[in-house]
């Protein structure tokens, strides 16, 4: 089946990331709820790892939170994109779309932030 550049159907993650959603549609629906729902799978998982009682749940649920965990970060750098982009083609109030773009940079920021301090801490660890 030949397809042309023009008649592709995009599929949900291509749309997603070009911002085809609208803002409004991929800030809340694409990005806001999904990370409230991957928030409370992973405090789940968190509670789950407390009260494990033998090696093999344990591991289980820890696999279980890495994998969750890698996805959701995966998702959330892909929706920050997706924001960007969505705000940049807003052609709504033009306070909306620099709204988006603080949020972005700041969650970006904030991400920064928090990769520096966990190295900062493995590196201070490693000190005699």
């Amino acid at each position: 089946m030949a397809v042309s550049g023009t008649n592709v159907k995009r599929v949900f993650p291509v749309r997603l990331v070009r911002g085809d959603y609208g803002l409004v549609k991929t800030f809340w629906i694409g990005t806001i709820l999904p990370g409230i729902l991957v928030a409370s799978a992973t405090r789940t998982l968190r509670d789950e790892i407390d009260r494990a009682e033998n090696l093999a749940d344990l591991m289980t649920y820890m696999v279980m939170l890495v994998v969750l965990s890698t996805l959701g970060y995966s998702y959330g750098l892909t929706c920050l994109v997706s924001i960007w982009n969505a705000a940049t083609r807003h052609a709504g109030r033009q306070a909306w779309s620099i709204s988006a773009k603080v949020f972005v940079i700041c969650w970006v920021l904030f991400l920064g932030t928090l990769y520096g301090l966990s190295s900062l801490s493995l590196s201070l660890d490693s000190l005699p």
